[in-house]
């Protein structure tokens, strides 16, 4: 299987305070032969959702040097896509189901490549099932 995963699905495999059991069942189903693809925007985002955290002292350094190892071993797939054609298709994706351009992102990755899509993101949620794709949770 294929899945796309956001930011705020992945943040909640990790953060203490927003770990959910749901969400740590549907990640750990997820096998070693599955897909896991994300846009070029993840790695941005994550980032700064690790940097935030050791500066609110949610997270210690130690913990976020795992948290790479982590998503090191799982092979996430980054989508390189780009360009005024993608764009153009973000923003008429944001426009039809009411989005940021950066969840756009996801949507847009997750219908190109037919993949199942974890958000947490209602938005984005609404979205994707709207437009006809599967979602974890």
């Amino acid at each position: 299987m294929n899945y796309v995963l956001d930011c705020s699905f992945c943040s909640a495999v990790f953060l203490p305070d927003e770990m959910s059991d749901k969400v740590l069942r549907a990640f750990n189903e997820i096998n070693e032969d599955d897909l896991i693809l994300i846009p070029q925007l993840w790695w941005y985002e994550i980032g700064n959702v690790l940097t935030i955290a050791v500066k609110r002292k949610r997270l210690m350094h130690s913990d976020v040097i795992n948290i790479i190892r982590l998503f090191k071993e799982y092979g996430f797939s980054t989508d390189v896509s780009y360009g005024d054609k993608y764009v153009e298709s973000l923003f008429e994706l944001s426009q039809l189901y009411k989005l940021t351009a950066y969840d756009s992102a996801y949507l847009e990755l997750a219908i190109r490549k037919n993949c199942l899509l974890g958000t947490l993101d209602k938005d984005l949620h609404t979205a994707a099932k709207t437009a006809g794709l599967k979602v974890l949770l």
